[in-house]
């Protein structure tokens, strides 16, 4: 309990080399390869739609690669050619799943996204398989794809950020956005694939089979960032919104209708808003997506 505590407590100033919160500068991202990792099918969208909209609006001529670790298939509502199935309708997983993929499919092509992986694990269960199950999968991506730049989700709970507000915020709310358990499992694997020279994906001889196989050569990302919701995490750069990017990332979002019965455009909007007033922006921006560099 004393580790946890301690591991959480040094991860709530910025990194070396980083002050913030400061807007992001999308334009250095020109040209290169942007690889965004989640657990779930519409989890990009959700937590950075937007700045992978924005690099769309400026033409940086970035190539998107998307990897989606889980299947989805633990919720949602099934639907058809002809519409929703009624509540008594038993929505079984593998409907689910196969529902999301062609989802994800939709929204990876509604973000600009060149290529789009998924590793196909259970939804919710990513704590029971053996790390080793899982890192692999996602060092293979992270080399084939080669980005220069790895989004994902944060690694640790954001006690800051509970459900409901504990009541602080009824009808909206951060939902699971501060602890999803497969959020965490993601984001820590990512960053273990990722961070330095001990790292998965950086390393030949960790999963050397990836290397003498598949011929998956070893790679370092130049820069690794988490997304972020509050200060204390912290945000560490921003991207504002304008209410045209934020349109389109709830038209991004709707194409997962197994989750999304009514727009998500109220909800992302609140979320966007309280992200910008963690960053102490809000005399500013409206609306905005933060991130935590890692390096």
């Amino acid at each position: 309990m004393l580790l946890f505590v301690a591991s959480t407590l040094c991860l709530s100033h910025a990194p070396p080399g980083f002050t913030g919160p400061s807007q992001l500068d999308l334009s250095k991202w020109r040209n290169k390869r942007v690889m965004a990792i989640a657990a779930h099918p519409d989890d990009i969208e959700y937590f950075v739609g937007g700045t992978l909209l924005s690099l769309q609006e400026q033409q940086l001529n970035i190539s998107l690669g998307m990897l989606i670790v889980t299947n989805g298939n633990a919720g949602g509502t099934c639907y058809n050619a002809t519409g929703y199935q009624p509540p008594s309708y038993e929505c079984e997983p593998e409907e689910i799943a196969y529902l999301r993929r062609q989802e994800m499919k939709a929204g990876a092509k509604a973000l600009g996204a060149k290529k789009l992986w998924r590793c196909g694990f259970n939804d919710g269960m990513l704590i029971s398989y053996h790390e080793e199950a899982v890192r692999s999968r996602i060092s293979a991506y992270i080399r084939a794809f080669q980005p220069d730049i790895v989004l994902t989700h944060y690694p640790y709970p954001n006690f800051e950020a509970p459900q409901t507000c504990n009541g602080e915020c009824p009808g909206v709310g951060w939902d699971d956005l501060g602890f999803h358990p497969d959020h965490k499992r993601v984001g820590l694997h990512v960053l273990n694939a990722c961070y330095g020279s001990g790292g998965s994906a950086s390393n030949n001889l960790l999963f050397a089979d990836l290397y003498e196989a598949a011929g998956l050569e070893k790679w370092q990302p130049s820069e690794l960032y988490f997304f972020a919701l509050t200060k204390s995490q912290p945000i560490t750069h921003f991207t504002a919104l304008s209410n045209q990017t934020m349109m389109a990332k709830a038209a991004a979002l709707l194409n997962h209708k197994s989750q999304y019965t009514t727009s998500p455009l109220p909800s992302i909007s609140w979320v966007a808003s309280q992200v910008a007033k963690e960053a102490n922006v809000s005399d500013k921006y409206q609306f905005v997506e933060g991130l935590q560099a890692f390096f």
